[in-house]
């Protein structure tokens, strides 16, 4: 958490006309401070996968103030999610989207109360959740959960790149002068795979610290500037979303039937087992 010692060296070092600007800047350094080693980044990547539906700027700001936060939306969007923020809850500050000179403010689900919270990934789903994802990217048969979503990555990173073609160049060229765009592609598209599949198979709790290697992000650093690291994280929770979206979808489905089911069997239970709602207040009359 911020502290007045941060506060009051980070305000002599840059002076500002407001806090926005303030957090604007101080996201930066929290930019240059994630690629620095594995860990870092793989600690930055674990806060994306629990709030991908955030952007960049927000998820660096969200990853320095509370880095344990699971799912983290405006006061707003957690009244229309049916949850409501708690008395003397204390918000995550972040760049407004719209009104750039301002800040607004996100809580994490534990802030808040309700019935309806994150999904959650069950390795009882993996083989319909497998055959969704086949059928939903065309993709071949794989050996294991993991494996599947390896596969889907390089698929849909391959499609983002020739989408955006333009635009990640123009993001990360400054980081590779003197590299032909070639270069420069495989540089992107190596660190947007194993970055977005950490994402999502931390989100499905698969702990892939222990999958993965420090060299398999070794392209990150390359990422240094502001514009190059928006362009590659952009990219990460992009394409981490689409296949996200669709195991969410999957798990949601499958408890409507689930809920269904159980209801079924609840109706077809005898009288006999269904206590009647009127016996409690005849013991209290007699």
């Amino acid at each position: 958490m911020m502290t007045m010692q941060h506060w009051i060296w980070f305000r002599s070092l840059f002076p500002m006309k407001n806090k926005a600007e303030y957090y604007s800047r101080f996201s930066d350094i929290v930019r240059a401070n994630i690629i620095t080693t594995a860990p870092c980044w793989m600690s930055f990547l674990e806060t994306m996968a629990r709030n991908s539906k955030c952007n960049m700027q927000e998820l660096l700001l969200i990853h320095y103030q509370r880095p344990e936060a699971r799912d983290c939306k405006s006061y707003q969007e957690w009244i229309h999610s049916g949850r409501q923020v708690k008395r003397g809850a204390i918000g995550i500050t972040v760049r407004d989207k719209e009104k750039l000179e301002k800040v607004r403010y996100l809580f994490d689900v534990a802030d808040t109360v309700g019935s309806v919270g994150p999904w959650r990934f069950s390795r009882k789903l993996e083989p319909e959740l497998a055959k969704v994802i086949q059928e939903q990217f065309q993709l071949m048969k794989a050996d294991s959960f993991p494996q599947l979503i390896e596969h889907a990555i390089s698929c849909l990173i391959d499609k983002y790149w020739y989408a955006h073609e333009e635009t990640i160049l123009a993001g990360i060229m400054e980081c590779y002068k003197g590299w032909d765009e070639y270069a420069a592609k495989m540089q992107f598209v190596d660190a947007a795979f194993y970055s977005t599949c950490f994402m999502i198979l931390e989100r499905c709790g698969y702990h892939p610290r222990s999958m993965y290697e420090p060299q398999d992000f070794g392209c990150v650093p390359s990422f240094y500037t502001p514009n190059a690291m928006t362009t590659l994280g952009e990219a990460i929770r992009t394409v981490g979303n689409q296949v996200l979206d669709v195991v969410e979808k999957t798990i949601a489905e499958h408890t409507v039937q689930r809920n269904n089911v159980i209801q079924a069997e609840g109706n077809q239970l005898p009288s006999a087992f269904l206590k009647p709602k009127t016996y409690k207040k005849e013991m209290e009359v007699r």
